[in-house]
């Protein structure tokens, strides 16, 4: 439960403090990526 004056929790610049993604990946070029695959298999 959250109180009126209570710390917060996290860091304190999340922008400056997250991970950055592997070669500027996107979300979407990974679904296109993986949509391709799935094309691409067989099915049984």
């Amino acid at each position: 439960e959250i109180k009126p004056g209570q710390p917060l929790d996290g860091t304190e610049n999340p922008l400056v403090s997250a991970p950055t993604t592997k070669n500027g990946r996107r979300l979407k070029d990974r679904q296109q990526k993986s949509s391709t695959s799935k094309q691409a298999s067989p099915r049984k």
